[in-house]
């Protein structure tokens, strides 16, 4: 590179960059040429010592150094080499540094991917190496003291294991942080991840080792086990566990539903008029019925499928066939009669039966769904049209590519899908939806229809009941829909035994509408509104419970095998589904845990339609599915299993339950359900209400049950609470399972028993009792406390006889809870749990635990009525005397008995559709004796005399629930019904665990794969952490370290191992260790311990120390060296040896550099004595001094460093604006005072280093010389300067940067000439230089030189002779070291 003067001189002689160069290279050959008088010198050569080059070559050829007699051949690597060397990487406090060259342990390895979790380690990866040693040094005299050493260290993940535990998950990682044996393990407040220390989480969240008070870990390897903790053990066993996030189809679920010829009804509002009319308030009154009638009415949606499929495909009776194109259509047009673009079926027509209320509203929500139902569709995209996956291959009627549906300006528009997977769907039954959209159809006795019940205002008729199905007007929740389908799958990275698939949903209904479950009786609506008074119902927005299903299929990974459902086998009425029910938009954490054999599987979560279970519900009346739910996942009642496969090679285990039943009320919100039922009410002659009594017994003991088999069955007999809890640990949340004993309350002497249970331990009932879990109600006070025994077929054990938690279930069966004690369940106390008696609450009030058993009937057969029919009852009795003044009432009536017919049971009821007519209060029916329908001589009943509930006024209900089974429907009824999947899936899959089993402890026969790993020689800490809403991330988990590895103690004696932070210590360890470094290629007598003991002395007496993590890839050379001269230190290679020593002179009894020292010379060289002296200056961006920025760390003990900066600089005029030039000690080093000094090391070197020599000499003449040393060189070789060189212009004007004058020998060059000349001339005569005008000049220098230089290198020539290479060591007048100069004052300005 040019100087800016030299390219000033290129210019002033109109020469090229590359003859200026020329002009360079012809000087520094001239400048060898020797005077005259050398030739009387005798020649320099190698003697008999140059025998020994062939013994040289052989012991480097062997892998090592050896010394030659008395010369000692090796390079000393110092702080101009430093300076010369391009920078290493950042060493960043944090990222550590890695020994890519140290054979170190690969036997696990870098880490993979709460919502993140750092990634496990990769086989193969090196391990990283902590070296610190945390100390405070006390300045008594001045009564200060300094902190140094310490360092944050991050960890790798070896293994990994994520729970989910219902509301969160929980993580479980052996976090590795060093090879070798640690002094000292971190504490618990030293411990972070990302950039939030752990004393700052909450602490119960975090498992603690009860013996130490922290958090698990181990200083030199070996299993937790050990030491009795059994945490991070998988089924009792040392198992191998990597856990991670799968990134991509993580998603899945059914989104953005879609209607399918279904209708909606209007919000619901209380609308009556008074039964009391008159010419005032008919009027109103017709008004106010047509708003009633219209609210009750089914609205079309104007959407569906139109066509696709054979006839029994399109009812939804038969599969459709995988390529099947389907149509589905969203009608549009015109809503204008005499536009050419009016479509009758795209718009709800108005009619003067709604007038004045009109039908805005009603096609305002059929656009809004319209519109959004083109939005949610896409040429591409994947969907479910009922159970079948499709793809939408094509949209017609658009206006252009990508045109939106947009209301009255679009045409009908139709969507073409291709049925990929088989499954239902339903369709109307012609290609249109004309049908559909000619909707209400009201039941009005016109144009053929059937004349249905009617609101009645004087004369004047409305008829509020409709035709449904027959007009292809659907209940939204039993009609197959579209809808937009994300499908879930993850793989296996590696061959497993296990995989455990983490979920996190997000499950809810949100409900906007009135409050229903407080509506009145028509009866006494009918009062308030005959007071002349208006009722209105409150308003309710609650978020209500929802199901959410899917499949969970398997297949071996990398293969295009079929996808196999994994389902129980039985019974025959389970669904083979997963289900989440939510009721929060709060995220639930579950799991589905798989037992495979030994190899990667790939598994699919295919979502599935709540509307397909309904349409099972309907048919079945109950079915079960998988329900999880991981809020008791550490309740081994609470883990369910089945096993599956063509080989039953599959077992999968969930939290939750396998037999979860599923039926129409389960599956309704009681939210939508009246308080009273809605009905018509009007006056009329002679309605029947009911009957007074509606069944037969004989004997009259016997009941229907005893015609349905069952017997009890203990389900479980447990306690779930923090303070004692069953299994031991607890997660610290959620609902109890527990029955408390409060005594001496309400008052003294009397005892209250309160249930407390869990929403897991619940059966649905028909009381609702303990659906969202907490206190049961129906607290017991038994007068009697007396202990009863239980008998083994109860489950053993102790109750109190009077307290008793019942509950019965929609099919009849029963069930309790009752409190237990117990002596043979693990944990308990005299029968107690835990001993938990009589503990003090307030006053004389105590209260004691009790276990929680529950019994429950389960069904064994069941027997159908003998007689199932409907009868019409005489209106006469047995002697034909009138008991009725009606006729044409009918009942549904049902009679059963036993095989020998002494046992009869028979019940009837009300036709609510055939109430009969003219029949008075009072009036009674005969019910005709029933005979045996297989033998009519047996007569089972006699003749029965039924007294009829009558009224006067006609009651007709229409309805008592709004929307059943709203918790599983796909499509909403009411837009007030919102669900989580309107916006988007529900599910994602947050983490698979791989296990592979590499114990069978229990001898099971389970397969195992390789052996446990030992952890040997390993440093790691075993956290078990739960997630919360303060940390949803795992990213990154440290340790803070006060003390590292153990290493040799290289000052002291005797010598033990401890942990260091003196640099020559380490550096002695990583070369010689068999473990940490590079031990087996470099034995102990390949290091020079006498000096590496020096050197340590040197950095402990000057406080340089090294705090760091050794973790990146590295030349172990370069790193030695690099961070050797950042301590003050020259890494030398010496006869084979590795050594480090200090840089500068030191004080010998304590180790203290001595800037002022001067340094010993070891030997003289002249021109007598040396050959082919060579000379080079640095390249001019080597000699520019700079400002040096040195970082380095502050460290705040078992927090969170900082990185700090010092500036030094030259304290001379100019140098605030030299370059500033940054050295990065951040990584180990913790002390102002040392940055300074390396500042002020590599700036004075820099200002003072100019060049370099190399030269030849014979052996005999560098005895005792070795690498390191300061030698003198005195010669009379002639020297340029680059500095000095000028041009001289045609007109004789000479340019240089500066002024020369006087007589001057030079060498000159014309690029005309082809060689460099010499020439001596006087520069202050004009006339004397004209002869060399257009030349290119440098000055000789011709004096003698007497200079120091530091040895860097002797190594041996082809020619036998050494070679010597030394970099230049300026000395003051005193004879000291100029780079040292000034070291304490004067010189350099430093600024922190």
């Amino acid at each position: 590179m040019l100087l800016p003067t030299e390219a000033d001189l290129c210019n002033a002689l109109g020469i090229t960059e590359e003859e200026y160069f020329q002009f360079l290279e012809g000087v520094a050959a001239k400048v060898k040429e020797q005077p005259e008088a050398y030739g009387l010198v005798p020649e320099i050569f190698a003697g008999p010592g140059a025998g020994a080059l062939a013994l040289w070559k052989t012991a480097a050829a062997g892998g090592g150094l050896t010394l030659l007699g008395q010369v000692a051949v090796g390079v000393a690597l110092s702080v101009i080499s430093y300076l010369l060397t391009p920078k290493p990487k950042s060493m960043k406090q944090g990222t550590a540094e890695r020994t890519a060259d140290i054979a170190g342990m690969k036997r696990f390895a870098p880490q993979f991917s709460f919502n993140s979790v750092q990634e496990l380690a990769n086989l193969g990866d090196l391990i990283p190496l902590v070296f610190t040693n945390y100390q405070e040094i006390i300045d008594a005299s001045k009564g200060t003291s300094q902190q140094y050493g310490g360092v944050r260290v991050n960890s790798q993940l070896m293994w990994s294991q994520l729970v989910s535990l219902g509301r969160f998950q929980q993580l479980k990682i052996f976090g590795l942080f060093s090879l070798g044996t640690i002094e000292e393990e971190p504490e618990y407040k030293g411990y972070a991840i990302g950039d939030l220390l752990i004393e700052n989480y909450q602490k119960d969240k975090i498992f603690i080792n009860p013996a130490t008070g922290e958090i698990p870990f181990k200083t030199s390897g070996g299993l937790f086990s050990d030491e009795n903790i059994d945490e991070f053990q998988i089924d009792n066993a040392n198992q191998f566990s990597g856990a991670r996030n799968p990134t991509t189809q993580a998603i899945f679920g059914l989104s953005s539903p879609m209607p399918n010829l279904t209708y909606f009804r209007l919000p619901y509002e209380l609308v009556r008029a008074p039964s009391k009319l008159d010419a005032d308030n008919r009027p109103a009154a017709r008004i106010t019925t047509k708003k009633r009638r219209k609210l009750l009415g089914g609205w079309p949606m104007r959407a569906g499928f139109a066509d696709g499929g054979n006839g029994s495909q399109k009812s939804g009776n038969t599969e459709l066939d995988v390529d099947t194109f389907l149509t589905y259509q969203v009608a549009g047009g015109s809503d204008d009669p005499d536009s050419p673009d009016y479509d009758a079926n795209a718009w709800q027509p108005d009619w003067d039966g709604y007038d004045p209320h009109g039908v805005e509203d009603v096609n305002a929500v059929t656009k809004t769904v319209r519109e959004a139902t083109d939005s949610y569709i896409a040429e591409g995209e994947q969907y479910m049209a009922g159970t079948a996956l499709v793809s939408c291959t094509e949209i017609f009627n658009e206006d252009w590519p990508g045109h939106p549906w947009d209301g009255y300006d679009s045409d009908t528009r139709n969507y073409q899908f291709k049925v990929i997977e088989t499954g239902f769907y339903e369709c109307a039954s012609s290609p249109n939806l004309g049908t559909h959209c000619n909707n209400p159809q009201w039941k009005d006795g016109t144009a053929g229809k059937i004349t249905g019940d009617f609101f009645e205002v004087k004369d004047h008729k409305y008829y509020y009941e409709q035709y449904y199905d027959q007009y292809q007007l659907y209940e939204p929740c039993k009609r197959y829909v579209l809808q937009k389908t994300t499908l879930g799958t993850v793989s296996d990275n590696r061959n497993c035994h296990i995989t455990e698939i983490g979920l996190k949903s997000k499950v809810f209904k949100q409900m906007s509408f009135a409050n229903v479950n407080s509506k009145p009786t028509e009866e006494e609506i009918e009062k308030v509104y005959n007071d002349r008074s208006t009722l209105s119902l409150g308003n309710v927005n609650k978020y209500i419970t929802r199901y959410s299903f899917f499949k969970l299929q398997i297949r071996i990974s990398g293969t295009e095998d079929d996808w196999k459902t994994l389902k129980p086998s039985s019974p025959s009425n389970h669904l083979g589904l997963f289900c989440i029910k939510g009721n929060t938009p709060e995220f639930q954490y579950t799991y589905v845990r798989i037992d495979h054999p030994y190899e990667q599987y790939e598994y699919r979560f295919f979502p599935w339609p709540g509307n397909d279970v309904i349409k099972q519900v309907e048919q079945r009346g109950i079915v079960e599915v998988n329900l999880l739910n991981a809020n008791g996942a550490t309740d081994p009642d609470a883990i369910h299993e089945f096993i599956c496969g063509d080989n039953n090679q599959y077992t999968v285990k969930f939290a939750g339950r396998k037999d979860c039943a599923l039926d129409k009320n389960v599956l309704s919100n009681i939210e939508w359900d009246f308080g009273e039922p809605s009905a018509n009410r009007r006056p009329v002659p002679g309605i029947v209400q009911g009957v007074k009594t509606g069944h037969y017994a004989s004997p009259s003991h016997v009941t229907k049950d005893i015609f349905q088999n069952r017997t009890n069955e203990v389900k479980f007999t447990k306690i779930y609470h923090p303070d004692c809890s069953y299994p031991t640990t607890y997660p610290g949340y959620g609902n109890h399972t527990i029955i408390v004993q409060y005594k001496n309350w309400p008052s003294d002497g009397v005892s209250t028993f309160s249930l407390y249970v869990n929403e897991n331990d619940v059966t649905p009932n028909v009381q609702g009792r303990g659906a969202n879990g907490g206190a049961w109600g129906d607290d017991q006070t038994p007068t009697d406390l007396t202990l009863t025994n239980l008998s083994a077929s109860d489950g053993g054990g102790q109750t109190i006889a009077g307290v008793q938690f019942h509950y019965s279930t929609s099919d009849g069966r029963g069930g309790k809870f009752i409190p237990v004690r117990s002596t043979s369940i693990s944990g308990n106390i005299n029968g107690y749990p835990c001993g938990k008696v009589d503990l003090p609450m307030f006053g004389n009030v105590t209260k004691t635990y009790w276990y929680v058993r529950k019994i429950e009937d389960v069904f064994i057969s069941g027997a159908p009525p003998l007689i199932d029919t409907f009868i019409y009852p005489d209106s006469e009795d047995e002697d034909e005397n009138s008991i009725a003044d009606g006729s044409n009432v009918r009942f549904s009536f049902r009679l059963w008995s036993n095989d020998a017919r002494d046992k009869v049971y028979a019940e009837w009821d009300l036709d609510s559709n055939n109430r009969g007519q003219n029949y008075k209060e009072g009036n009674k029916v005969r019910i005709r004796p029933k005979e045996d329908p297989n033998d009519d001589e047996i007569t089972l009943m006699q003749s029965q005399i039924v007294e009829l509930v009558v009224s006067n006024t006609f009651e007709k209900q229409i309805a008592s629930r709004l929307n059943l089974y709203d918790a599983a429907a796909d499509y909403w009824k009411y837009e007030g019904d919102q669900s989580s999947h309107l916006e988007g899936p529900e599910h994602q899959i947050v983490y698979c665990n791989e296990i592979v089993r590499t114990e069978d402890p229990n001898g099971i026969g389970f397969p195992i794969e390789g052996s446990s790993a030992t952890y040997e020689n390993l440093a790691y800490a075993g956290l078990k952490i739960n997630s919360s809403k303060e940390w949803t991330n795992f990213s990154q988990f440290s340790g803070y370290f006060k003390k590292g590895i153990k290493v040799p103690d290289l000052i002291n004696s005797p010598a033990t191992d401890k942990a260091s932070n003196l640099f020559p210590e380490l550096a002695y360890a990583l070369l010689t260790d068999k473990k940490l470094g590079a031990g087996a290629v470099i034995s102990t007598s390949s290091v020079n311990k006498i000096n590496m003991g020096i050197a340590a002395k040197f950095c402990k007496a000057n406080n340089f120390y090294w705090d760091g993590v050794i973790s990146n890839k590295v030349n172990l050379r370069e790193f030695i060296f690099e961070q050797a001269t950042q301590c003050l230190l020259d890494f030398t290679i010496i006869g084979g040896q590795f050594s480090l020593y200090p840089a500068v002179p030191f004080d010998e009894n304590n180790y203290l550099m001595l800037p002022e020292k001067a340094p010993v010379i070891k030997a003289m060289f002249t021109d007598g004595n040396i050959k082919d002296l060579n000379v080079a200056f640095l390249n001019p961006e080597d000699r520019q001094t700079f400002q040096a920025n040195v970082l380095y760390r502050q460290e705040k003990l078992n927090g969170f460093s900082e990185t700090k900066s010092v500036v030094v600089r030259l304290l001379k005029q100019g140098a605030e604006d030299d370059p500033l030039e940054t050295f990065d000690l951040s990584g180990f080093c913790t002390s102002l005072k040392h940055a300074t000094n390396f500042g002020k090391y590599v700036l004075g070197t820099r200002e003072k280093v100019d060049h370099t020599i190399t030269f030849k000499t014979a052996p005999h003449y560098i005895n005792g010389v070795q690498p390191g040393d300061y030698i003198r060189v005195f010669s009379t070789t002639q020297h340029v300067n680059r500095f000095n060189n000028g041009a001289i212009l045609d007109d004789g004007t000479v340019v240089s940067k500066d002024t020369i004058s006087g007589s001057k020998t030079f060498y000159y060059w014309n690029p005309s000439e082809e060689v460099v000349k010499e020439a001596t001339a006087d520069f202050s005569t004009p006339s004397s230089i004209q002869p060399f005008a257009g030349s290119l000049f440098t000055i000789k220098e011709s004096e003698a030189s007497d200079q120091c230089y530091k040895v860097e290198s002797i190594t041996f020539g082809e020619d036998g002779l050494i070679e010597l290479s030394g970099s230049y060591a300026p000395l003051t007048d005193n004879g000291k070291l100029a780079i040292l100069d000034q070291w304490n004052s004067g010189r350099f300005l430093v600024q922190s």
